[in-house]
């Protein structure tokens, strides 16, 4: 049985490589591009990666709601409470 792979030629720090080696090396199994390929894997969904995004979802829940709260005892309407939410998460993502 045979993968659908193809072959692409990328350029990346030497520090970056040097990272992937001592990864698959410590794990004594697998291949930088088995690293590699997991690793962009795991980026397009960063809730299955391992100790990566624990607790993320959970601390992005609670943020939302106490800020809702807080919002709407100063008296705000939800429209705006939404808008403030919106931006919120949008920078709480971007990590600012």
């Amino acid at each position: 049985m045979s993968r659908a792979t193809t072959q692409v030629n990328y350029r990346i720090p030497v520090e970056l490589k040097a990272k992937l080696v001592a990864e698959v090396e410590a794990k004594e199994e697998g291949s930088i591009t088995d690293e590699i390929v997991k690793r962009l894997e795991l980026s397009f969904d960063l809730t299955k990666a391992d100790g990566y995004n624990i607790g993320y979802r959970d601390a992005t829940a609670h943020m939302t709601f106490a800020l809702t709260l807080a919002l709407k005892d100063q008296g705000l309407d939800f429209d705006v409470i939404q808008t403030v939410v919106n931006e919120t998460i949008a920078n709480f993502d971007k990590n600012i």
